[in-house]
């Protein structure tokens, strides 16, 4: 299933509320914008270097992690050094495969369901 995620300005903030009150790098994986953006529908979801976990109980790692784009990744690399370059990130969207063995584990409908309401994701039609 092909889904876009939007990075919104509320993404933004939540992120840069919690940056101004968190122990430096710590919890980073779980309040990066990507997290942020996917945790309607992945909860618990954290986000590595290439890859959204989404940490799906009962589910192996490898069966529950969701590639990145490159250009997600590069925005990445930029938040990581925003201390010293003073980067500030602004809104962005990219697009995500997310295996049916994942929507499967979350159930179709709920997911269906999310991503009709949710401002950070929607279905892409194959």
């Amino acid at each position: 299933m092909r889904m876009k995620v939007k990075v919104t300005q509320s993404c933004i903030d939540r992120f840069n509320e919690w940056d101004r009150k968190s122990v430096r790098g710590h919890g980073y994986r779980l309040n990066c914008l990507v997290a942020q953006a996917v945790r309607e529908l992945f909860p618990n979801a954290g986000v590595g270097f290439h890859i959204i976990d989404t940490h799906i109980e009962g589910m192996e790692f490898v069966d529950r992690i969701i590639d990145l784009p490159h250009t997600v990744t590069e925005q990445i690399r930029l938040l990581d050094a925003r201390r010293v370059t003073g980067y500030k990130p602004v809104p962005f969207e990219f697009e995500i495969d997310v295996t049916m063995k994942i929507i499967d584990s979350i159930s179709i409908g709920q997911a269906y369901k999310v991503l009709s309401e949710s401002p950070t994701l929607e279905f892409i039609c194959p």
